[in-house]
C-alpha cells in the first residue's frame, strides 16, 4: 500500500482504472449515524486485501462504521499438471550367447620310459666276521681267514659289496673277472678342467646314441660300428666313408693337384682332389676333360692363360647360356673355374676372370 485517497462514491465509480497500490476511502452520504463506510476495495487477486480503513467519523462525530475487510483475492487456479509421459517400452533382452564348445582334452603324453633299475649291490661276502660286524647270511660261517684289515692276497668266492669308498693301494690296477681280465680305467689323474671329467663309459650303437633324449656330460659314449671295415683309425692315409654328420673344429684343407696339358688336353680327375691348377697352351685351344664326377662334390680350377688361348669342355660340363668360359686375353692372367657336381653325369661350371 503506497497511497490513501478519500473520494466520493461517484468519483470512485468514475475511475477508469483502480490503482492496486492505493487505498480509496469513499466518503458516505448517510445523514444519520453516518452510514458505514463502503467496503474497502478488494485487494488485487492473489494479494490479501488490507483491512478497510475505518470510515471517517459521521456527522456529529459519530464514528463511521468500520469498513468490512477487503475480500481476499481468490487464489489463481493451479496450472494443470502435465500428463505424465508414457514410459518407454523396455528394450528386449539380448539373446544369451551360446556356450563355447569345450576344447577336446589334450592327448596325454606317452609315459617316459622307466629308467632301468640300479644294479643291486652284491651281498657282503660271507666270511670271517667283520670287526664288530654281524655274521654273514644265514649265519653260515665265512671262509676262514684273517680278519680285516690284512696284508696280502685274498680270494673272494661270491659277491663283494662295499658300503663307502673303495681304494686301491699300489701301482697296478689289474682285475680278473671270470675268464676276463684287464686294467681298471680311472680318471684319477685327469687334471683338465676345460671339459667335464669322465665318470662312466657306455658302449652303444649310433641309433641308440641318437635316441638319447639327454647326453650325460660325464659319460664317454663309445659308438660301436662307427669304423669302416679295413680302415685304420685317424690319422690314416686313404679314403674314408663317414655315415652321419662331420663337424670340424678348425680348418679343412685339400691338396692342390697340378694338371699338365698333354696334346692340348687338361685331364681333371675329380677323385684326385678338389683343387687343380692348369696352364693353358699358347695360341691353342685347351680341352678340359673332367672325369669321375661324384654327386655333391665341388672343385676349383685355377687357370693361367697363354698368349692367345681358348678353351673347350667335355660334354658332362654345363655352363650358363651366353656366358661360356673364354680365357682372359694376355699371358699369365689368372682365371678361376668353379665346379659343382649334381650327379655322376653332370657338373655345373661358372667362371671368374682376370684376378689382379
Amino acid at each position: 500500500m503506497d497511497f490513501v485517497v478519500t473520494l466520493t462514491s461517484a468519483s470512485y465509480s468514475a475511475l477508469s482504472v483502480k490503482d492496486p497500490n492505493t487505498l480509496y476511502i469513499v466518503t458516505g452520504s448517510i445523514a444519520q449515524n453516518g452510514t458505514s463506510g463502503t467496503s474497502g476495495v478488494s485487494g488485487t487477486s492473489g494479494v490479501n486485501g488490507t483491512s478497510g480503513i475505518n470510515g471517517t467519523s459521521g456527522v456529529d462525530g459519530t464514528s463511521g462504521v468500520n469498513g468490512t475487510s477487503g475480500l481476499n483475492g481468490s487464489n489463481g487456479t493451479s496450472g494443470v499438471n502435465g500428463a505424465d509421459g508414457t514410459n518407454g517400452s523396455g528394450g528386449t533382452s539380448g539373446v544369451d550367447g551360446t556356450s563355447g564348445v569345450n576344447g577336446t582334452s589334450g592327448i596325454n603324453g606317452t609315459a617316459g620310459s622307466g629308467g632301468t633299475s640300479g644294479v643291486n649291490g652284491t651281498s657282503g661276502v660271507n666270511g670271517t666276521s667283520g670287526v664288530n660286524g654281524t655274521n654273514g647270511s644265514a649265519g653260515t660261517s665265512g671262509v676262514s681267514g684273517a680278519g680285516f684289515p690284512f696284508t696280502g692276497s685274498a680270494l673272494i668266492t661270491g659277491s663283494l659289496g662295499v658300503t663307502g669308498s673303495f681304494s686301491i693301494t699300489g701301482s697296478t690296477n689289474y682285475f680278473s673277472i671270470g675268464t676276463q681280465s684287464g686294467s681298471l680305467v680311472s680318471n684319477i689323474t685327469d687334471s683338465n678342467t676345460d671339459v667335464p671329467r669322465v665318470d662312466y663309459i657306455v658302449t652303444l650303437t649310433s641309433a641308440s646314441y641318437a635316441a638319447l633324449p639327454t647326453k650325460d656330460p660325464n659319460t664317454l659314449y663309445v659308438i660301436s660300428g662307427s669304423n669302416v671295415a679295413g680302415l685304420s683309425q685317424f690319422p690314416f692315409t686313404g679314403s674314408a666313408v663317414i655315415t652321419g654328420s662331420l663337424t670340424i673344429t678348425g680348418s679343412a684343407m685339400g691338396n692342390v693337384v697340378a694338371v699338365s696339358v698333354a696334346s692340348n688336353t687338361a685331364s681333371i680327375d675329380m677323385n684326385a682332389g678338389n683343387f687343380f691348377t692348369v696352364t693353358l697352351a699358347n695360341n691353342a685351344t685347351t680341352h678340359f676333360n673332367v672325369t669321375n664326377l661324384n654327386p655333391g662334390e665341388t672343385a676349383n680350377i685355377f687357370v693361367t692363360t697363354g698368349t692367345v688361348s681358348t678353351a673347350s669342355f667335355s660334354t658332362n660340363i654345363k655352363q650358363p647360356s651366353g656366358s661360356a668360359y673364354l680365357p682372359s686375353s694376355g699371358s699369365n692372367v689368372t682365371d678361376l673355374l668353379s665346379l659343382a657336381v649334381l650327379n655322376s653325369t653332370t657338373a655345373y661350371l661358372v667362371n671368374s676372370k682376370r684376378f689382379i
